[in-house]
């Protein structure tokens, strides 16, 4: 399994990472260092063999990241397995801080947790 992210949710999946390594998990974490443009070739080495891939972003579904890297992975043959995702969807989003948002969208190290363990049976 590989984490997939960016910005600020880096230090989540970080957490998230140790939390599945407690439960006999590995999971490896993927920064992005640049979402725009995304480059095959910054993507190729962090993301090649890698069978199960989570994309996590505080972003609407709907043309996020994790779709154009799994786009540019499976156009140049590489898409992994599975390819997951976790983040807002079609969700309206309330108010609230930003640690009680994470929360309840599932954004944060526990969230995502879930979402590995999840996609991984």
């Amino acid at each position: 399994m590989t984490i997939l992210t960016y910005g600020l949710l880096v230090n989540q999946a970080l957490d998230a990472a140790d939390l599945l390594e407690e439960q006999g998990v590995h999971a490896g974490v993927v920064k992005l260092n640049r979402i725009a443009p995304l480059d095959y070739e910054d993507l190729a080495p962090a993301l090649s063999g890698c069978e199960c891939i989570l994309a996590v972003e505080d972003c609407c579904g709907s043309g996020c990241v994790g779709q154009r890297v799994g786009g540019i992975l499976a156009a140049r043959g590489s898409a992994p397995k599975r390819m997951l995702f976790k983040n807002l969807g079609r969700s309206f989003v309330p108010a609230g801080s930003v640690e009680e948002l994470r929360h309840s969208l599932g954004l944060d190290a526990e969230g995502i947790v879930k979402a590995v363990l999840e996609g991984i049976r």
